[in-house]
């Protein structure tokens, strides 16, 4: 688990991803907001995040890591790419991540895929240059691979040739060398390389991800020793962290507490874990949390998700997640309850290093951030939002808004972009009034 006094990205840019063709930055601040329409790019944007994640473990198969936690998405290189390319166009999927740390030097992969070697292999490595020094640059030579492909090694090496230096005048140095990678990460111990491997392992298992369906918890589940410090993408799990972690679990039951009137509890029995709401003046009134409404299970894995992070905070151990990536927190929330979910988002962001990632339609999240803005109590450069949208020839923009100390939109903001509620509204006054 990467620890958050780990040097973080600070933006990840992309480009031939998904729908999102031309360059695109995600910036992310303790509390990062993506909007848009449905089917315009949010989901793919966000997903980001834990492909980048994954595909920085030992065990990828490729430069890119598609059977992992994003394997039920049924990924495969051409659907991560953009469709809407032309045969002169660039056929490389480009990634690159800016630190926090800005005096370090930024990094960037040009990756393709190689049939001889049936994975995705990165074709172009650019390091560099932060801090005046002069640019890194390993590029893939092309190479014929015979025999039997399923022999070659896990991570097989190729040639690169490797260039210091990019400028006019620069002092130049080129050579050939035998290079690995595991997922992103190059196989390089010594040389100018190193202390890129060094950072790119310290984020691995750094991104917590929950996507939009999550299923309401088994009625039981077993208990697990040695439990890994981590959510499932569906949340499945969050019971299972609940019960081995007291505090955790206390946290969680506090926000039930206030809002649905019971408290959480992880019972065992046999070795199986239950999840019950119990009612606070009938406490023999134990219900199990799937027989309770969607809203209410749903919950369950965001507060679990929410929790983890405030871990960095408070300074207890395990340590947070650096990145908490959550899709549509709000589901199947009335708004009343969004409201008090938005407020706990906003108080756990507060002095935290973690960074949240949230893509959602709420726009009483969206209005409870302002107001916690104009409180003083989120700095406005604690928020970033993105309005994502999708042009006509298909392809997707994420289009940075900022709010000022007063709560205002800085940047293409549209006035009405929560605007369904105000016309309904004049609709029904037109029809009562016959006009």
């Amino acid at each position: 688990m990467c620890y958050p006094s780990a040097v973080l990205p600070k933006v990840i840019v992309l480009r031939n991803y998904r729908s999102f063709a031309d360059e695109c930055e995600l910036e992310m601040r303790p509390l990062t907001l993506l909007y848009g329409a449905n089917n315009h790019g949010k989901s793919s944007l966000l997903r980001a995040l834990p492909l980048l994640d994954d595909s920085l473990s030992t065990n990828a198969p490729g430069a890119l890591c598609l059977d992992d936690r994003l394997a039920s998405l049924e990924l495969d290189f051409d659907s991560l790419r953009w469709r809407g390319r032309r045969d002169t166009d660039d056929p490389d999927i480009g990634i690159a991540l800016r630190w926090e740390d800005e005096s370090l030097p930024s990094v960037s992969w040009s990756l393709g895929e190689v049939e001889s070697l049936r994975r995705i292999a990165v074709n172009e490595l650019v390091v560099g240059g932060g801090n005046g020094e002069p640019p890194v640059r390993a590029v893939r030579r092309e190479e014929r691979y015979s025999g039997r492909t399923a022999a070659l090694p896990k991570h097989p090496t190729s040639s690169y040739t490797i260039q210091i230096g990019d400028r006019a005048g620069d002092e130049t140095a080129k050579e050939q060398e035998r290079l690995a990678f595991r997922g992103l990460v190059p196989v390089a111990t010594t040389g100018p390389l190193a202390p890129l491997a060094l950072r790119l392992e310290g984020l691995r298992e750094s991104v917590l991800w929950l996507r939009s369906l999550r299923p309401a918890p088994r009625r039981s589940l077993p208990r697990v020793a040695n439990l890994r410090w981590t959510l499932h993408p569906d949340g499945s799990n969050a019971p299972q962290l609940l019960d081995a972690d007291s505090a955790l679990c206390d946290e969680v039951s506090r926000f039930y507490e206030e809002h649905f009137g019971a408290e959480l509890r992880i019972e065992e029995s046999a070795s199986q874990l239950r999840t019950v709401l119990r009612n606070r003046s009938r406490t023999a009134f134990d219900v199990d949390i799937l027989d309770t409404g969607e809203g209410v299970s749903q919950l369950l894995s965001v507060l679990t998700a929410l929790a983890m992070v405030r871990r960095e905070r408070d300074g207890a151990a395990p340590a947070a997640p650096a990145i908490a990536a959550i899709e549509e927190p709000e589901a199947h929330l009335h708004p009343r309850v969004q409201r008090a979910l938005s407020e706990r988002i906003c108080d756990v962001v507060r002095g935290s290093r973690s960074r949240v990632v949230l893509e959602t339609h709420s726009e009483v999240l969206l209005l409870t951030v302002r107001l916690h803005v104009v409180s003083k109590k989120l700095r406005p450069e604690d928020v970033v939002i993105y309005r994502v949208r999708r042009l006509d020839d298909g392809r997707s923009r994420a289009e940075r808004v900022e709010l000022d100390e007063e709560g205002r939109f800085v940047g293409d903001w549209p006035p009405d972009e929560f605007s369904e509620d105000l016309s309904l509204s004049a609709e029904i006054l037109d029809l009562r009034e016959g006009t």
